[in-house]
């Protein structure tokens, strides 16, 4: 990385940790995603019950049971499905099965797939150099530093070179960047994790095909499957950005595990070549233990199970292929990991990577089984306090109950203006002080570099039977409707990107009767939610904000990928440093007063 990025990322970092988000973006935001819209699949994978496919209900919902226990676990969503049929499928309310949901480093397995279909087509080979296909944009002796850097060594993650995430929110010219970049070590000599390097496989194949990498995939791969409802990213330079920014249904990435478990054949027709699936999803390099015990092939991850394969993205974003039992397993999840290691993966594996687990013939229907799996699934809720609000509801409908992970601390309210509300609506209150606290999840608005300038002034009030909420951020102003027995859904527009979210509240009050307003506010298309907690006084709120997952650990996990210090008065290293902790801690769950302006009157 130059001394200008450098420069920049030390900048970038600092002034997150100083709490001046509204200063952060080197580079203009230009909104880009469209807006969701709900369609119809054309082609949706064929339904059946765990049994038929040789399945024990019984054992899944002690599967999900357990992923509910564990207090690490934040699951959104989940598909199982076993000799290409779907045996068990969830939503975690308020968040939906159908919508498309950001992949994060997920879709580096699309490229790969990429690649190998662009291999079998001549466009370029394995053993291709970076220099030969962008020779002419190199400077000659940076040319020469890279010159042994091959296609094999991107997929690989073993390019060496240090132009990394960061260089993302801080520079407009990616590719120029990592041409420019020195290798940190001698290429395909080790393993060094860098989205990067999937940008410049995504660079490549525009640069050979002619067309986008997603125009390439939607050709070769999501028209075949009947994927239509997905979008990907582009960078500044208009290259689709490969290693992130891909939004797509559970049920699609679920056929993108089911083509490679197919061995790359769809319908009768070879869409990725064999021996390229082969050779992808074998161990190509080995990995560090603390990111996974099992090593790197082509873009996708080797798991523990013999012959399995994974595709995995940050917090939690997992599509497993377990060949030898003919199954695929995706989930949705909030989680603090960055990588395969964690208590998500740890329940996974013992369900289902261990010998034991041998799924054979079908076997005898259990239809009370079946039922209990589906009621239970049915009552599936992403926050325990608000799942037991939830039930409550559904009981009143005559709807299953689902078992909650713990006991909840809030009153059980199951009408959409509970008693109490009208005491803190129609007051305005205003922040008199700056704060970094918004209603955006800090780490949506990092990875979408589209920042917020902090919460100025807010109000409560009733309209059409709901609580509306009503926020000012500088120039970004919303109306949020929230539920109380189920969520409400609405979309936020901000800085011309829309945003669908759920906002779902429940009203409690301290010992000494005063008001507090919980709201969890639900990025559907995103991993994270915000939760937000106002404190009612008199003349006066306060209100904590949090988001899931904890961002603070999220960045524990990030920093020792990022090799950096930061200046703050003198230079500390960030790892190192109670100060940087406190102050992250600070940003990422910021508190703040407001006071009252009742009525518009000064």
């Amino acid at each position: 990385m130059g001394i200008k990025l450098r420069v920049r990322t030390l900048d970038f970092f600092s002034k997150i940790v100083n709490g001046n988000i509204n200063k952060v973006s080197y580079i203009e935001f230009e909104p880009q995603k469209p807006s969701y819209v709900k369609r119809k699949a054309k082609k949706k994978l064929p339904r059946s019950t765990p049994e038929e496919q040789g399945i024990s209900s019984k054992y899944l919902k002690e599967f999900l049971m357990e992923l509910d226990r564990e207090e690490a676990v934040h699951t959104q969503g989940i598909m199982i499905a076993r000799n290409g049929a779907v045996v068990l499928e969830g939503a975690y309310a308020p968040y939906e099965l159908d919508t498309w949901r950001i992949t994060h480093s997920l879709c580096k397995s699309f490229v790969g797939i990429a690649v190998g279909i662009a291999i079998e087509e001549g466009y370029f080979a394995l053993t291709d150099t970076v220099a030969s296909i962008f020779g002419k944009e190199y400077h000659f002796i940076k040319g020469l530093l890279q010159k042994d850097i091959t296609i094999q060594n991107l997929l690989t993650m073993s390019s060496g070179i240090a132009f990394n995430e960061v260089g993302a929110v801080i520079d407009r010219e990616w590719r120029r960047s990592f041409l420019d970049a020195m290798p940190s070590f001698k290429p395909g000599s080790e393993f060094a994790y860098n989205s990067m390097n999937t940008y410049m496989l995504s660079a490549i194949i525009q640069k050979t095909t002619n067309v986008t990498l997603m125009d390439y995939l939607r050709e070769h791969i999501f028209e075949p499957l009947g994927i239509e409802n997905i979008y990907w990213e582009e960078s500044p330079e208009f290259i689709v950005k490969g290693g992130w920014g891909c939004y797509i249904s559970l049920e699609d990435r679920t056929k993108i595990g089911q083509l490679l478990l197919n061995k790359g054949k769809w319908e009768g027709k070879q869409l990725i070549p064999e021996k390229w699936i082969f050779e992808m999803t074998k161990k190509q390099i080995d990995t560090p233990h603390f990111i996974n015990q099992y090593g790197y092939g082509y873009q996708i991850w080797i798991g523990k199970r013999r012959g399995s394969f994974i595709m995995n993205g940050v917090l939690g974003q997992n599509t497993i292929v377990l060949p030898d039992i003919n199954m695929v397993i995706s989930i949705l999840s909030s989680n603090e990991n960055l990588f395969l290691e964690s208590k998500l993966m740890d329940i996974i594996e013992k369900y289902f990577a261990g010998d034991d687990f041998c799924p054979e013939q079908p076997m005898e229907p259990n239809h009370m089984m079946y039922s209990q799996l589906r009621n239970y699934i049915g009552g599936l809720s992403f926050e325990k306090p608000f799942e037991r609000v939830r039930n409550m509801a559904e009981r009143k409908n005559g709807w299953p109950k689902a078992v909650s992970k713990k006991r909840s601390r809030f009153s059980s309210l199951v009408s959409d203006f509970p008693y109490g509300l009208e005491q803190i609506t129609d007051i305005k209150f205003y922040v008199n002080e700056e704060t970094s606290a918004s209603i955006i999840p800090l780490f949506i608005q990092t990875m979408q570099n589209n920042f917020s300038q902090g919460i100025k002034s807010f109000q409560f009030r009733k309209e059409k039977g709901l609580l509306i909420l009503d926020i000012e951020e500088k120039e970004l102003r919303f109306q949020i409707p929230i539920g109380f027995a189920r969520p409400q859904y609405s979309v936020l527009d901000i800085h011309g990107e829309l945003y669908r979210i759920s906002a779902w509240g429940i009203l409690t009050y301290t010992e000494d009767e005063k008001p507090v307003l919980k709201l969890q506010i639900a990025f559907l298309e995103n991993t994270n939610c915000r939760t937000m907690k106002f404190y009612f006084e008199r003349e006066s709120v306060c209100v904590k904000v949090n988001e899931t997952p904890d961002l603070s650990k999220v960045i524990d996990g990030l920093i020792p990928f990022l090799g950096i210090s930061l200046p703050l008065g003198g230079v500390e290293t960030i790892k190192n440093t109670e100060l940087v902790q406190s102050r992250i801690s600070q940003i990422v769950s910021p508190e703040f007063y407001a006071f009252t302006q009742k009525h518009g009157n000064k």
